[in-house]
């Protein structure tokens, strides 16, 4: 039995390991601020893990898809990626189109910045796209919104289970590439959750209205 498990140990990445921790550990934050009776007290320690450590999360697993998409991809998909991209015009519908269907511009330049990275297409390609993405946000907003990063878990989930048991390598890498999904996107719910109680911190909402001066912002 330990034989198996540290076989499948052996299988995950030491990265893997930390951020899992990692993971464990911000959230219990609130147990690390102590009891403190003032209900809008900030604990800058646990802030600036969760920042950081969100960070760490969306970098590895932008990291994983990018290596992912190397793995499976290939020629045919860079060969259909440039045909949607070489008329910037279909580039800006595609990149609309997307957003508006996964409701996330990040989500969006996420993965443009991954195909650009697996060098699937090129940067002047992705341009219209991210344009497209600006406007699939506006859409998206009239729409009933729906957090990509509350299913974060389940991606990690179905990504990790996919790379431990897939039978080849081209399944495995489909795998990382769901795993990378679900870690970049769990990554961003961390630094969202993180920066909430600087909502009804006075200074940085004073921060924030002296920023609506085009030239301060």
């Amino acid at each position: 039995m330990t034989t198996n498990i540290n076989k499948i140990l052996d299988k995950i990445p030491a990265g893997a390991l930390a951020l899992a921790g990692l993971a464990v550990l911000i959230p219990a934050r609130s147990i690390w601020a102590g009891n403190n009776n003032d209900a809008e007290a900030i604990s800058w320690v646990m802030l600036f893990l969760g920042i950081t450590g969100g960070l760490a999360f969306f970098l590895y697993g932008m990291e994983l898809m990018s290596e992912g998409l190397k793995k499976t991809a290939g020629n045919k998909m860079r060969s259909i990626l440039a045909a949607l991209t070489k008329n910037r015009f279909i580039g800006l519908l595609m990149g609309a189109f997307v957003t508006t269907v996964i409701q996330s511009s990040s989500a969006t330049t996420v993965m443009l910045v991954s195909f650009v990275q697996a060098e699937l297409m090129t940067f002047a390609q992705s341009l219209g796209v991210i344009l497209g993405a600006d406007i699939g946000t506006t859409i998206t907003a009239q729409l009933v919104a729906f957090k990509v990063t509350d299913y974060a878990l389940g991606m990690i989930a179905v990504g990790f289970g996919v790379r431990m048991f897939g039978k080849n390598e081209k399944i495995k890498s489909i795998g990382d590439i769901l795993l990378g999904f679900g870690v970049l996107f769990y990554g961003m719910k961390l630094m969202s959750d993180s920066m909430t109680p600087l909502r009804t911190y006075p200074q940085f909402i004073d921060m924030m209205k002296s920023m609506e001066n085009p030239l301060l912002g």
